[in-house]
């Protein structure tokens, strides 16, 4: 009582470590929270015991050091149920200002003294290769958890709250790599083990535990920087570790649950971009020097952490919220095409997924819209380039996945930035980029052989849009199939044959005609009727826009046949890649000219002319759009 001999914070600390006394002879083996404890002032509870449990958790962990499965004395354990009700009654009913004011520093002081180290002793412990902590100790772990993530929820002080996530982040990654190390037969066994009760628990459980309290903690995007620029798992060679692929994948979790984006979100990406590049250049050296890896590589998982945050950049407001987004694509971009080359052959298909998953997601961010008055550049788009850079480093048939991921982002990655409002100069542009795109995304070795069907092009140009370019993917799908035909044979020479050309008087030697002009038995009537289908089974508009394209296409491939700069004609129009002229060669490029031909001859035969095309409205003074 008040007459008794200890006075002040002495008196408070006796009733304090009685009170928990009380609390633990309530406790029941079922780990429940102790039934006197919501009866007790939790803030002097706390503030009383914590002095005394600091020195218990300075014991505890001398013990773990020699025996992983120690047990924690139930003193530490009530405490932390104490903190752990105090925080969750103060998200659900805030106090008032004074009473806040207290609880804060009540928090800050048992974090200080009692929950990182705590926490940090077990980094430690894990870090030299403990595989199992007893149940008492997962448990303390998950309730000190706990209260760190609510150092972040509760709007302590920046530096509580740097060195709690920091604290966090440090032992998922270490009980991450622990687990990582353990073999697929000890796993199981380990599973097995949790059965009993009484036996310990294996490390993984220290790693989910730790995830879902950074999940907890409502990351933001400067706190998430700060753990990949001071990480050093994540830095150099570690990033081949298993203490750098544990970091990452815990990195990655985080940003794709991150909600709290702001105008450093940008920021962030610029860094786990770089960061992606690093790991992307470590793994290539250890994969050039023969060796395996075993594990999920760091450059995966932060790959797909730039692919998850670039997409939640991908919308109106957020946008609207970081104004330097056309400035940071290029940078983005930039080690996205330096991870790839790095990579080279070693480019496996999730990588080149997150990679393209980028690139849409960047590509409407690449520049603010333009208008038909305004220059434009003629410059790739970034994230195109990017795009480009990752189809062309990668040496495999492309999965069904990541064709129809790619799909999806065609007709985004050529379309912008689009201007505001039409333009023949941006129509040119918009098309060379469209078809340059359709043409690595199809290549070999990126489409097979047997794959390479009058389906597939159809379904590429349906994604990329009808109108745009379903006439280029007509070309590039005979062109695929002339790689199958074998070469026929020339004719042997007939005499000669000469006669005259109506009354102009010019000798025709059909001969020489016939050996200027590919065969007409260089490709299967099949692959005509084929091509034709493709451009047949469009709607009566695209189809007759398609032809008008079409036949454009065809004296561009005419034009850059005879031009050694690639097939730019009069009107501006760049309708055949130089890339594919390139990979065809002028033998191949006269067969697909020659299988042009034929499509638009039959096609004029068997559909016509629409009735009222000479009442369509024609402005010869600028060239017919191509783009819808």
């Amino acid at each position: 009582g008040k007459g008794g001999p200890l006075k002040g914070a002495a008196r408070g600390g006796a009733c304090a470590f009685w009170a928990t006394g009380l609390c633990m002879l309530t406790t029941q083996p079922t780990m429940e929270e102790p039934s006197l404890l919501p009866a007790l002032p939790v803030v002097p509870l706390i503030s009383g015991v914590q002095n005394l449990v600091g020195i218990v958790v300075a014991e505890v962990m001398t013990d773990l050091g020699s025996d992983s499965t120690a047990k924690v004395p139930e003193m530490v354990r009530v405490a932390a149920l104490a903190v752990s009700s105090l925080t969750k009654a103060e998200a659900a009913n805030p106090s008032r200002e004074k009473a806040q004011l207290a609880m804060r520093e009540a928090l800050t002081s048992f974090l200080q003294q009692v929950t990182l180290p705590f926490c940090k002793g077990l980094v430690e412990i894990y870090e030299k290769g403990a595989q199992k902590v007893s149940h008492s100790v997962a448990e303390t772990l998950r309730l000190q958890c706990q209260c760190l993530a609510s150092a972040s929820r509760l709007q302590l002080a920046d530096e509580v709250r740097k060195e709690a996530v920091a604290t966090l982040f440090s032992l998922g990654v270490a009980a991450g790599a622990v687990a990582g190390s353990v073999a697929g037969d000890a796993a199981e066994a380990n599973a097995e083990e949790q059965i009993a009760p009484s036996d310990a628990l294996p490390v993984s459980s220290a790693s989910v535990v730790a995830s879902s309290a950074l999940v907890d903690a409502s990351l933001d995007s400067g706190l998430l920087q700060q753990l990949v620029q001071h990480t050093p798992a994540l830095k150099g060679k570690q990033l081949n570790t298993l203490r750098g692929c544990a970091a990452a994948e815990l990195l990655c979790s985080q940003v794709v649950g991150l909600s709290n984006l702001d105008a450093g979100s940008s920021d962030l990406l610029v860094t786990l971009s770089k960061s992606s590049q690093d790991a992307a250049a470590q793994l290539a050296k250890v994969l050039a020097a023969g060796k395996t890896h075993e594990h999920q590589p760091a450059a995966l998982h932060l790959l797909l952490a730039v692919a998850a945050l670039s997409e939640h950049l991908d919308s109106g407001d957020r946008v609207a919220a970081d104004g330097k987004a056309s400035e940071f694509v290029s940078t983005v971009c930039a080690s996205l095409s330096t991870a790839c080359s790095a990579l080279g052959k070693h480019l496996t298909e999730p990588m080149l997924a997150a990679v393209v998953r980028s690139c849409g997601a960047l590509a409407r961010l690449a520049g603010v819209p333009t208008t038909a008055g305004k220059a434009i550049s003629e410059a790739m788009p970034p994230p195109m380039q990017t795009c480009l850079d990752g189809l062309g480093h990668f040496a495999a048939p492309l999965g069904s996945d990541i064709m129809g991921l790619l799909r999806g982002n065609l007709q985004r990655l050529w379309a912008h930035p689009g201007p505001s409002s039409g333009g023949a100069q941006w129509d040119a542009l918009a098309q060379a980029r469209a078809r340059r795109l359709l043409c690595a995304a199809t290549a070999a070795p990126l489409v097979s052989a047997e794959a390479a069907d009058a389906a597939l092009f159809a379904a590429m140009a349906q994604s990329a849009g009808v109108q745009t370019c379903l006439d280029f993917a007509l070309l590039l799908f005979v062109a695929r199939k002339s790689e199958q035909t074998p070469e026929t044979t020339r004719k042997k020479k007939k005499p000669q044959r000469k006669r005259r050309n109506g009354e102009q008087g010019i000798s025709v030697d059909e001969d020489m005609l016939e050996a200027m002009l590919p065969s007409q038995e260089a490709l299967p009537e099949s692959v005509i009727d084929d091509a034709l289908g493709m451009l047949t089974a469009a709607s009566a508009e695209d189809r007759y826009h398609c032809f008008g394209t079409l036949m454009q296409t065809l004296c561009c491939l005419a034009s850059g046949l005879g031009e050694a700069e690639g097939s730019k004609t009069c009107w501006g129009l760049r309708l055949v890649p130089t890339d594919f002229l390139r990979a065809a060669g002028p033998e191949k490029a006269m067969v697909v000219l020659a299988a042009g031909l034929r499509v638009a001859s039959r096609f004029l035969a068997e559909h016509g002319l629409p009735d009222d095309l000479d009442d369509l409205a024609f402005d010869g003074a600028r060239p017919r759009a191509t783009v819808a």
